[in-house]
């Protein structure tokens, strides 16, 4: 069978190319006089600023524009996490690697409207986990929210993908990640992403907290009625019911941040309470895995509703990221993809894929047959030895701007007995001379992926 196209996009550097599984960019802003200076948001990291003669990420940035001069202008926020605190705006110098608050009566460009989404092709969407890095959301019975938001969204994506890959039944979907980490990312800062990419629809998952544990249950919010908001909201609100059964508190609205700023159709579903002991206890619901993915694949059944497609549970299982990227020496997180089918009889076409890789190193892909949560030259080795090495690559490029691909063929599966079932977990590794030995290394995520007939 041949797979329908499968991406996983990200606004990252457009120098990558756009292939199945791989990143792909988008440019937030660009200097006036031949794109000099560029400005990009990079998930899990920050505003990546490129220029003749180096790069600096900015934390906690949104908003970039430049002015006539050649200056960088972008804005910092606070939140609550569901609600914008406090704007100002900031300058970076053309000359100058330190942005400086502007000035009272400073004349400053405005941020420019995004563009409306194209229409035709896989629908765009922007799945985010609610809060994450310093703001861990609500808490309750020694959980925190943002792990559970992570968790939740992650196997959304991941059956976002496989209802792509799956020719059987179900859309076409292309995932954007406002968050794949335990990532600090401002509202503002995932407004901007959806956006510029920009996205069709805008899917926020929390979990929800009250004082009081008698508080329980399932509801979903949009910002208006009678919108395409409120449509694709009320099929979440059904199918999240449906699958974890929790009392059904309804569709709602709300001024919610990242409800009334996106440029597109965008829902927030509170899933359960984290403090209800009804809805947290051992084997209930959000504490238990199982359970959460219940919950990611009822978001996707809810979209194939909104979306009028007939209800359709992908084939499982399929290839899927894992483990934690580490983060470069100029503040990009390698992410890790892949391309066609893990089959040992079908067509000779599954490629994994790294871009985000810091430009001209050298790396390559490693395998093995276990997957490892191991803390390794400054980050994390996601695959158990013995390890089974690839040959050496180049990434090409500059900057962010490298990338990784391997064939895993069958002459590969093969010379190495796979059968059908196996499972494979991968991981690439490459130079990072802008870290001190002996953690002078880049390492992306990994993949896991079984091997099929």
């Amino acid at each position: 069978m041949t797979p329908k196209p499968l991406q996983v996009v990200a606004l990252l550097l457009s120098a990558l190319a756009p292939s199945a599984g791989a990143q792909v960019g988008a440019v937030l802003a660009a200097e006036a006089d031949g794109a000099r200076a560029r400005a990009w948001f990079v998930p899990d990291s920050g505003l990546l600023v490129t220029r003749p003669g180096g790069a600096l990420v900015l934390g906690d940035a949104c908003a970039p524009r430049f002015d006539r001069d050649g200056r960088l202008i972008f804005d910092r926020t606070t939140d609550d996490g569901h609600r914008e605190l406090t704007r100002s705006s900031w300058v970076l110098e053309p000359d100058s690697d330190t942005a400086r608050p502007a000035r009272p009566g400073e004349r400053l460009p405005p941020h420019a409207a995004p563009d409306s989404p194209a229409a035709g092709g896989a629908v765009r969407i922007c799945i985010d986990p609610g809060h994450g890095g310093a703001d861990p959301g609500a808490s309750g019975y020694g959980y925190e929210e943002k792990a559970f938001n992570l968790d939740m969204a992650l196997h959304l994506r991941d059956w976002l993908l496989a209802d792509s890959a799956d020719t059987s039944g179900g859309g076409e979907w292309e995932v954007l990640m406002t968050r794949t980490s335990d990532a600090t990312v401002s509202l503002a800062a995932r407004v901007d992403m959806a956006n510029a990419w920009p996205a069709e629809r805008f899917v926020s998952i929390h979990c929800n907290a009250f004082p009081d544990p008698a508080a329980d249950g399932t509801e979903t919010y949009s910002f208006q009625e009678g919108t395409n908001s409120a449509d694709l909201r009320d099929h979440i609100q059904g199918e999240m019911v449906a699958a974890w059964g929790l009392d059904n508190r309804g569709s709602k609205t709300a001024g919610f941040y990242v409800l009334v700023y996106t440029s597109m159709p965008a829902t927030l579903s509170e899933t359960g309470f984290i403090t209800s002991p009804i809805d947290i206890q051992p084997l209930a619901e959000l504490s238990d895995p199982d359970a959460r993915e219940r919950m990611a694949l009822a978001h996707l059944l809810a979209l194939q509703a909104h979306f009028g497609l007939a209800p359709h549970i992908p084939e499982q299982p399929g290839p899927a990221a894992y483990c934690e990227a580490k983060q470069t020496s100029i503040g990009c997180v390698p992410a890790i993809g892949w391309s066609g089918s893990p089959s040992l009889s079908g067509p000779d076409d599954f490629h994994v894929a790294a871009g985000l890789v810091l430009g001209g190193q050298f790396g390559t892909f490693f395998w093995g047959n276990a997957a490892a949560d191991t803390p390794f030259a400054g980050g994390t080795l996601c695959v158990l030895p013995p390890l089974v090495r690839t040959p050496i690559q180049n990434a090409g490029g500059t900057l962010c701007g490298g990338a990784f691909d391997y064939h895993f063929s069958q002459a590969v599966m093969a010379g190495h007995g796979l059968q059908p079932g196996d499972e494979v977990f991968g991981q690439f590794w490459f130079r990072d001379p802008g870290f001190p030995p002996p953690e002078n290394v880049g390492l992306s995520d990994g993949l896991q992926f079984p091997l099929l007939p």
